[in-house]
């Protein structure tokens, strides 16, 4: 089966090594996006790791999704019944990563990712489309990343649209994220190492 296009960052060079490698106009977007949302209120960026509260902090997450795009879709948080229970037990594990974007207190973008042994893999993203002009999701995304690196983050995976295509699942799904998207072959599992099936 072929695998799906990735989205990898690479980021082993450190923050200015990543910073350099993206356009200045996606940071000139980033800093007038992020003075536009400050001009409606007070920007807050919250992030969970292995959290307290799985249950609260996937239903936000839901919420968030049920007032998005993938609401009109069909793949809002909310109504994937399977993959909202995988969330939860991701949430309340060791390796998740979890950032909440609020503007005014208001939860209005979320990231959820699994993070381990220097690799970061999106595993959801999602945002309120009333705030979609000032897309709060590359807010969110740009802000975590920043701290990624800084915390010696080799790889960042960013979630994508499948479109379809198979994924490659590994054995040690359970503990892991679950997926890993790659345009390379793929033989090992990043995390742990096992070998890696279509």
């Amino acid at each position: 089966a072929a695998p799906t296009h990735e989205i990898c960052i690479d980021t082993s060079g450190g923050l200015e090594a990543y910073r350099a490698g993206r356009r200045k106009k996606f940071w000139s977007n980033v800093r007038n996006r992020r003075r536009r949302l400050e001009a409606l209120g007070r920007v807050e960026f919250e992030r969970h790791r292995s959290s307290r509260d799985p249950v609260g902090l996937l239903e936000e997450a839901c919420a968030i999704s049920m007032r998005s795009w993938k609401f009109r879709e069909g793949t809002a948080l909310a109504l994937l019944d399977r993959y909202r229970r995988f969330l939860g037990r991701l949430l309340a594990s060791p390796i998740a990563d979890t950032w909440v974007m609020r503007l005014d207190g208001r939860a209005i973008a979320f990231r959820i990712l699994a993070v381990t042994r220097g690799v970061a893999a999106e595993v959801e993203i999602g945002y309120d489309e009333e705030y979609r002009a000032l897309s709060p999701g590359t807010l969110l995304s740009a802000e975590s990343n920043e701290t990624l690196v800084r915390e010696g983050a080799r790889e960042i995976f960013g979630a994508l649209d499948i479109a379809g295509q198979p994924v490659q699942v590994f054995g040690g799904a359970r503990q892991h994220a679950g997926i890993l998207l790659s345009t390379r072959p793929v033989s090992r599992c990043p995390w742990c190492r096992r070998p890696g099936w279509n």
